[in-house]
């Protein structure tokens, strides 16, 4: 399914729309470059979301110390 680009599309919505699109061209590609290019990506973003629920369990007070003494 091909999607035209609007140029009036929010930049977070025009960045997943191409993560997306490389995610799907990597996993449906026989070429190994856009399976890395794809895997590079997932990665990142994996990394990024990570980091995004780290940021925010800290600023909720929930570190690791507050965890461990949950399991107690």
């Amino acid at each position: 399914m091909k999607v035209k680009e609007n140029p009036n599309m929010p930049f977070q919505l025009f960045i997943s729309y191409k993560r997306r699109q490389k995610i799907l061209q990597s996993m449906m590609s026989p070429n190994e470059n856009e399976k890395k290019d794809g895997e590079f990506i997932l990665n990142n973003y994996k990394r990024q979301l990570a980091e995004q629920m780290a940021r925010s369990k800290a600023e909720r007070g929930e570190g690791i110390s507050n965890q461990s003494s949950k399991k107690l």
